[in-house]
C-alpha cells in the first residue's frame, strides 16, 4: 500500500488572467520546491485555448500533506492565485487521514477523496 498523497484540481481560468497566472504558478512551484521537501512533484496544465487549468501534486505522505497545508497560509502566492481562478473541482488520493478531512470541510474547502485500491508507481523523481 502507498503512502503518498496525491492532489488533482482543476479550475477555470478568469478572463484575461492568463499571462498573470502563468507567472504565479511557475513562482508557486518554485516556492513549494525549495520549502517543501516531502512534495515529490506538483506539475500544472493549461487547456489549449487557455480557459481551463490542471494541477497535479504528489506528496510523501501524510505528514508532508500537514506540513504543505500548514505552510499554506505563508504563500505569498496563494492570495493571487485565487483572484485568477475559480475552482470547479478537487481531488485528493490515499490514505488521507479523518483530521484533515474535518479541517477541510470546517474550512469549507470541498474535497473528494479517493483511497488507494491498487498499482504501481515507478515514479523515482
Amino acid at each position: 500500500m502507498t503512502k503518498k498523497i496525491r492532489f488533482w484540481a482543476e479550475y477555470d481560468v478568469k478572463p484575461g488572467c492568463i499571462d498573470q497566472l502563468r507567472e504565479v504558478v511557475q513562482q508557486q512551484s518554485r516556492w513549494a520546491e525549495d520549502g517543501e521537501p516531502g512534495s515529490l512533484a506538483m506539475n500544472w496544465y493549461l487547456s489549449p485555448d487557455g480557459s481551463r487549468l490542471y494541477t497535479f501534486a504528489t506528496e510523501e505522505d501524510m505528514d508532508a500533506t500537514w506540513f504543505h497545508s500548514k505552510r499554506w497560509s505563508e504563500n505569498p502566492f496563494a492570495e493571487p492565485f485565487g483572484e485568477l481562478v475559480e475552482t470547479r473541482r478537487m481531488c485528493m488520493y490515499g490514505p488521507i487521514d479523518d483530521k484533515y478531512k474535518e479541517l477541510m470541510s470546517k474550512a469549507g474547502i470541498e474535497i473528494e477523496y479517493f483511497e488507494w485500491l491498487t498499482g504501481f508507481d515507478r515514479q523515482t523523481n
